[in-house]
């Protein structure tokens, strides 16, 4: 497994959410762990996303952010693939 912080994307969504509504961002966090296939060690099995909210973070807003950080293109492209085409010229 390996874990890391990660603020690309799925960050910017959380943060924007919290900016919007002028909650306090100091402890707001996004962590990013992956799985991956002992066979083929360069696939990915599955991606795990953490949230850290900062302190007093409201309990109102915890289903929002989840529904606002789906609005990542990055994360939607991962879960819905497109469909991919090679040319070489």
């Amino acid at each position: 497994m390996e874990a890391r912080k990660s603020w690309n994307g799925v960050g910017f969504y959380a943060l924007r959410f919290c900016q919007e509504r002028q909650i306090p961002t100091e402890g707001l966090g996004v962590t990013m762990t992956t799985e991956r296939d002992a066979a083929v060690p360069n696939k990915v099995t599955a991606i795990r996303l953490g949230v850290t909210t900062p302190a007093g973070f409201p309990e109102k807003y915890r289903e929002a952010i989840t529904r606002a950080i789906d609005h990542c293109a990055v994360k939607r492209a991962i879960a819905e693939p497109p469909e991919f085409e090679v040319k070489v010229a």
